[in-house]
């Protein structure tokens, strides 16, 4: 765990958007401006305020404890579905007819995906 790195990113990522890092602490967060400055002294904050300044920042709370580079937000990351799979090559043939049809097209299909979709609701329930 590195918070002076942490630190360093929040400087960072708070000038990045457009706020000093006062405001944000204090008026947009309502938390101490001394969290920063204990985070120097070695201090990790409390699991509640590195959250809200993670949320604040968009970033992972491991990226402000400088435990990893990696800033994307946990629970972001989506795994890439697997393109050369049979189920979703046809998702794909399917996905460039539907874009070759005109607009007019394009709203009748919707009006039909719809009424599918309601069906496998109702008979799920």
């Amino acid at each position: 765990m590195d918070l002076k790195l942490g630190v360093e990113r929040i400087r960072e990522l708070a000038k990045k958007n457009g706020v000093s890092v006062n405001k944000m602490l204090v008026s947009d967060l309502k938390l101490s401006k001394s969290v920063v400055d204990n985070m120097l002294k070695g201090s990790v904050p409390s699991a509640d305020k590195l959250e809200a300044i993670a949320r604040y920042l968009d970033v992972s709370t491991d990226y402000l404890l400088g435990r990893t580079d990696d800033p994307t937000p946990m629970g972001a990351k989506k795994v890439a579905p697997d393109w050369g799979r049979p189920e979703n090559m046809r998702a794909i043939q399917l996905a460039q007819r539907i874009l070759s049809l005109p607009p007019e097209s394009l709203e009748r299909v919707m009006g039909y995906l719809d009424s599918l979709e309601d069906q496998g609701n109702s008979q799920g329930k």
